[in-house]
Formats: structure tokens, sequence, C-alpha cells
């Protein structure tokens, strides 16, 4: 269990073999895009929790950053990185996604149709904030869409649902976004008819 009593504040390590890990309300984990074999390679045993007022945030690289483990979220997951440029890479999550009104932090880019992406290798499940942060460029068309959650082996008997934070407004787009499940399971930020 990491918290802020247990942990200096800005201190770095590297680390390997985890199992189960749980942030606790006020904890914030920051994971470098070069850290790997972060958790053992026992999938089912694996499981990292982002409790409620906790935060974690995974610095983003030109590809998706595997996490072997299932994901609980009932705090804040940041892939968004620090780039206000660029949008892409991402995290991708072995196991499940469960969330509990978690809250999402994603970047994107209305200009090439790119995003910061939340890939799940097996059910995505629960209610997701998202915060979609916008690089600096124009606000996106009608009918425009953007995947931000790749979950093709998801479970569609299990619910979950997407809801973009500020009643759908992002950065200085004239359009109100929304967060839906495309044919191919996964999830798509869009304008509306942006998504079949």
């Amino acid at each position: 269990v990491f918290a802020p009593k247990n942990m200096p504040t800005n201190a770095s390590y590297t680390v390997h073999g985890w199992e189960s890990v749980k942030l606790v309300s006020g904890a914030t984990l920051t994971i470098a895009a070069n850290q790997t074999s972060l958790f053992a390679s026992n999938l089912s045993a694996n499981y990292l929790e982002v409790g409620s007022g906790a935060s974690l945030a995974i610095v983003p690289g030109s590809a998706l950053y595997a996490v072997n483990a299932n994901l609980v979220n009932r705090g804040t997951l940041d892939i968004a990185g620090e780039s206000p440029v660029f949008a892409k890479g991402g995290v991708s999550v072995a196991g499940n996604y469960v969330a509990s009104g978690g809250k999402l932090v994603t970047r994107v880019s209305f200009d090439t149709s790119a995003a910061t992406v939340l890939g799940v290798g097996q059910d995505v499940a629960g209610s997701t904030f998202v915060s979609a942060v916008s690089t600096r460029d124009g606000g996106g068309s009608q009918g425009q869409k953007i995947l931000v959650i790749s979950s093709p082996n998801d479970d569609l008997n299990t619910s979950a649902v997407f809801t973009v934070a500020n009643s759908g407004r992002i950065g200085s787009s004239p359009y109100t976004w929304s967060i839906s499940q495309g044919a191919d399971k996964n999830w798509y930020l869009s304008t509306p008819g942006g998504v079949s």
C-alpha cells in the first residue's frame, strides 16, 4: 500500500515483480514509460487499484505502455502526458478494467484524430468520467471519431459507461463530445454521427 507517509515526496524508484498494488486516498504515483517488468508474470494475481482520492499517472511514450495487471479505478488515471502538442501512445492493461466513478485523463488531437489510448486486454466494466485535454490544434469536425479505449475482447454482457467531463466540452471545440462503443467493441470520442 502506498500512501504519502510511506514514500518521500518526488522520490524515484526502479521496481519490478509487483502483484497487488493499491493507492489510497491522497497518494500519487507516476510510472515512467521506461519501467519494464513492473508486475509479475501471473496476470490473475496482479491488481493495480487506484483508490478514491488517489492518482496514478503513466507517462506515455510513442507506443502503448504495457501493464500486466487488472486495473481498478476509483480515483484518477492520468495518461495524458506532459506534452501540450502530441497525443500518442497510452497504456495497455493486460487484464480487466473496472471503474467505480473513477476518472480517466487523456490527451486528444483533433487535427490528427488521435488520443493517448487506454488499451484493455479483457473486460471493461463500471463507470468512468473522461477528461480530455486538447492539443494546440483545431476544434474537431462534425461526425469525427477518435479512439480512446481499445477493448476488442470486451464482454458485452457487463455494463460500462464512459462520460465526457465538463458536459462534453473539450478545450475550445465548438462541439459537444461523447464516448460510445463501436461495433468493434472499442470506445470512441465523437461528435454526433461519428460512431458506427
